[in-house]
């Protein structure tokens, strides 16, 4: 997740957190859900990422004159060199070459010293702040390939669906932005400075607190910009908020279908989590082994049941999802900031006008709940999604060879015949 989608999520998780303590059951959680508040994650206005790369421009400018004139440590250390390279000795000096007889070396009918201990001074340049500047060197480097990555996935390109205007103005003038960054970001870390620093190992996430890094102007500007930037230390966590995200998206959309809760969920955001219509007998479950849902759904009156699994990714190009067997399943989706796909699909870039999260999260929902009243004779026979006659039957699931779209005949409250589509496919 990029760092703006970071702060946002940790906005919504401050305030969720209050909202649990004063709604502590299920039923109170769901009863009073319009009083939670939540904003969208995605924050794609390329004026609010304008402002946040304006930030990165001015922090990479005070890196660089930190760069160019850092802290350093002066420190003395001992040293055994020839008598004739060393400066002026200390008593302390001289006392030990008087006692250490390996210094000295017989000249003739003389014994001279040859060595001499001696204390130098020397500039440290590895100190720790230093260190501090190259994490959030590395940081901001990680951030802007983040950012690149989805700038890049939001150009129009020929191959998708062979778009008639392939304009792309917004995310250029934001790509050259960062490439600009990432250039300066380069340019530090070929500089002394950068090269000698960061070979020592790195420094912890949690910065400590320094006399320089809070008096120094330009470090204490770099440290409070760090811990702004810095959302999450540990990515466990902003896996956990995310699907706590979700999970209010989801109850928030099955309460305004109509659905209810049947007061025999499980302990907040864990367990199982049922909900009933006129229709549907559904049941919500977290796994967090995979980082998604589990969604099942039981038609009340034919008994026919589904199961969906919605795999969550932070990333816009779903390479961290975990895919399992999925025949354990009648889908399996992934679903991140910008896009809801099936994880077999080789094309998982979010379109060029996302939808909001509460959008897909929607789509989602209406891909495994549409129930149309339908003629048995026509549907029986054709593919109600791609037309196509190649259906085959299995105790009353119709599954279309086509698009491998999967559908069951059942009927509502008012007895009406009614399609349930389970699975909704694509033509290939």
């Amino acid at each position: 997740m990029r760092s703006i989608e970071k702060i946002s999520l940790q906005e919504f998780i401050s305030n969720m957190n209050s909202y649990c303590v004063g709604n502590p059951t299920g039923q109170a959680f769901c009863d009073n859900l319009d009083l939670l508040e939540m904003g969208s994650l995605q924050s794609l206005s390329c004026q609010n990422d304008k402002e946040y790369l304006n930030r990165v421009d001015r922090m990479l400018r005070i890196i660089m004159s930190i760069v160019a004139n850092p802290h350093i440590s002066n420190k003395r250390e001992e040293v055994v060199t020839r008598i004739e390279q060393a400066q002026q000795l200390s008593e302390e000096e001289f006392t030990r070459v008087l006692q250490d007889g390996s210094m000295w070396k017989r000249h003739r009918a003389k014994m001279v010293p040859e060595n001499v201990y001696y204390y130098q001074h020397v500039d440290e340049l590895a100190i720790y702040e230093n260190q501090f500047i190259c994490l959030l060197v590395d940081l901001l480097d990680k951030d802007l390939s983040l950012y690149s990555d989805f700038y890049l996935a939001l150009l129009p390109s020929y191959t998708d669906d062979r778009p008639a205007v392939m304009d792309g103005a917004a995310s250029q003038k934001i790509l050259r932005k960062i490439d600009l960054l990432r250039k300066r970001i380069n340019f530090i870390k070929n500089t002394h400075f950068y090269k000698v620093v960061s070979k020592i190992k790195r420094i912890s996430r949690n910065v400590q607190r320094t006399n320089i890094l809070l008096k120094d102007n330009l470090y204490k500007q770099a440290f409070r910009f760090y811990r702004q930037f810095i959302s999450y230390e540990n990515e466990g966590v902003v896996y956990d908020d995310l699907q706590s995200y979700y999970f209010v998206l989801i109850v928030k959309d099955l309460l305004n279908r109509g659905f209810t809760f049947d007061g025999q969920s499980a302990p907040m955001f864990d367990g199982e989590w049922c909900f009933s219509n006129a229709q549907f007998k559904l049941k919500l479950n977290f796994d967090k082994a995979l980082f998604g849902f589990e969604l099942s759904i039981c038609d009340k009156f034919s008994n026919h049941s589904a199961r969906h699994l919605l795999l969550l990714s932070p990333t816009i190009s779903f390479s961290e999802i975990k895919i399992p067997e999925q025949n354990l399943w009648d889908t399996v989706e992934a679903i991140s900031l910008w896009n809801c796909v099936a994880v077999d699909k080789p094309d998982k870039k979010p379109v060029e006008r996302p939808l909001t999260e509460a959008q897909l999260v929607a789509l989602w929902l209406e891909s495994k709940l549409a129930h149309p009243i339908a003629n048995v004779d026509v549907y029986a026979r054709y593919c109600p999604v791609c037309k196509g006659t190649g259906i085959e039957i299995t105790d009353g699931v119709h599954v279309c060879k086509r698009c491998k779209s999967q559908y069951v005949f059942t009927r509502n409250d008012n007895n009406d015949t009614i399609l349930w589509l389970q699975r909704i496919g694509g033509v290939k």
